[in-house]
């Protein structure tokens, strides 16, 4: 596409060129530019007046201007058509770009088809989520109190692919967690709390003691406690 572009720059510049190739440069004054016509007297009044040459004699016409006209306009017509082929090439590639990425994103957000395939999802991320209860909370336990929020909260993606729960493309992490805590009706409390020393352990710079990991200990009690309630006591 540079070549096609430089090359009616190109062109456009000689046709420029010839374009200013006037007929004057190509053919001389005219006939009657180099010549004096003088009053007649009586003596040459019978035979009417006469050119008397001042000059030389004017070139004759070669037919050069038209020459040039010609190719001013074969040249800015090849132009036109290397400027209308690149841009339809152009258009061409945008489209086959728009085709394949409707191709590669024809279910971007996939939800559950109704209601019953929606409370058969929520039941299977709390079943995940009371059954890897155990594992989150080590987590919680294990390292500084910072490293320890920020893998609990993690586990719950973890715990969304075991349910098989899909991420949405356009979602951040947390998005996706809150997301799936609020599929399972987990409790507002808690995953208020865990929501904010997560943030507080990801992205703060004071240190983080002992009081976070308790404060995450209980909010993660709570929302198991909740969890195991409501969904134990659904299925009977």
């Amino acid at each position: 596409m540079a070549g096609v572009l430089l090359a009616t720059v190109v062109l456009l510049g000689l046709a420029t060129w010839a374009a200013s190739i006037g007929t004057d440069d190509v053919v001389g004054d005219g006939p009657g530019a180099g010549a004096t016509l003088t009053r007649p007297t009586d003596a040459n009044t019978a035979s009417g007046p006469r050119y008397e040459p001042r000059g030389d004699t004017p070139p004759p016409r070669d037919g050069h201007a038209g020459w040039a006209t010609f190719l001013a306009r074969t040249l800015i017509g090849v132009a036109v058509v290397l400027v209308a082929v690149y841009v339809v090439r152009r258009a061409l590639d945008v489209a086959r770009w728009l085709r394949g990425r409707g191709r590669r994103l024809p279910d971007e957000d996939p939800e559950p088809d109704g209601p019953s395939a929606l409370l058969a999802q929520a039941t299977s991320a709390a079943e995940a989520i009371l059954s890897d209860g155990e594992d989150q909370r080590e987590l919680l336990e294990t390292g500084t109190p910072r490293n320890a929020i920020v893998a609990c909260w993690h586990r719950f993606e973890v715990q969304a692919a075991d349910a098989g729960v899909p991420r949405r493309r356009s979602e951040t992490s947390s998005e996706f967690t809150l997301r799936l805590l609020d599929l399972v009706d987990a409790d507002l409390d808690a995953v208020a709390v865990l929501a904010r020393l997560y943030r507080e352990a990801r992205f703060s710079d004071h240190d983080l003691g002992e009081p976070a990991r308790d404060e995450a200990r209980t909010a993660l009690d709570a929302l198991h406690r909740g969890l195991s309630s409501r969904w134990v006591r659904s299925r009977r």
